[in-house]
């Protein structure tokens, strides 16, 4: 990397910003935040869905046909974010994306955000499209390993607590969209994690 260059690291919290951006510098220095958001959106869709596959469960054809529209919308909101998180390195000249390497064990049961649900999450999706997108337009994506990179602070590497907003911060609310730690530094939980993903990265080079 030049002196001047900088890089995107993502995580992917799962909430109304299915992705969240972090620029950093070649030192580590944090520039700006960026949020992919539609989440919610998505959320809705699916969620209307779901309630009409309830009532279709005694008819398995009609079931199917709504399984694979739930699909459809994981499908058409990953290509959206990877689409945009392309769209925005090439405009701001950024040549690598940093992002969690989600191949890696993980104790799902620590991590119910990350459920293997094809309903739900669709942070590995978005990866996939992500890595093919980023590879036509000359940006290079890396996978670095995710372990700490959600339940430690960025800033000092203290555990995080997580919490909304009118909620009491706990390490295994695993759902919080805020983080606070024992040293007073707090923040968005997703940004939390991009900044901790993007230092890994830059760490190994």
């Amino acid at each position: 990397m030049q002196t001047e260059e900088v890089i995107l690291a993502v995580s992917f919290p799962g909430n109304d910003s299915i992705a969240v951006g972090a620029v950093m510098t070649r030192a580590g220095l944090f520039q700006k935040a960026v949020f992919f958001r539609g989440g919610s959106e998505m959320k809705a869709k699916k969620n209307a869905l779901k309630r009409k596959l309830k009532k279709a469960k005694k008819e398995q054809k009609q079931g199917e046909h709504f399984r694979r529209k739930i699909e459809n919308i994981n499908d058409y909101y990953a290509h959206l974010i990877s689409k945009r998180i392309v769209e925005y390195c090439i405009k701001e000249n950024i040549r690598v994306i940093a992002v969690p390497n989600y191949q890696q064990t993980i104790d799902f049961s620590q991590k119910q955000y990350l459920k293997t649900d094809h309903f739900e999450w669709i942070g590995r999706r978005v990866i996939r499209y992500l890595k093919y997108k980023a590879f036509s337009a000359g940006i290079l994506v890396s996978a670095v390993p995710v372990a700490h990179v959600s339940d430690c602070c960025s800033e000092c590497g203290s555990k995080i607590r997580r919490y909304n907003e009118g909620h009491t911060p706990g390490i295994h609310y695993f759902g919080g969209q805020l983080f606070l730690c024992p040293n007073g530094h707090r923040g968005n939980s997703g940004l939390n994690a991009a900044k901790n993903i993007g230092k890994r990265f830059l760490s190994y080079y």
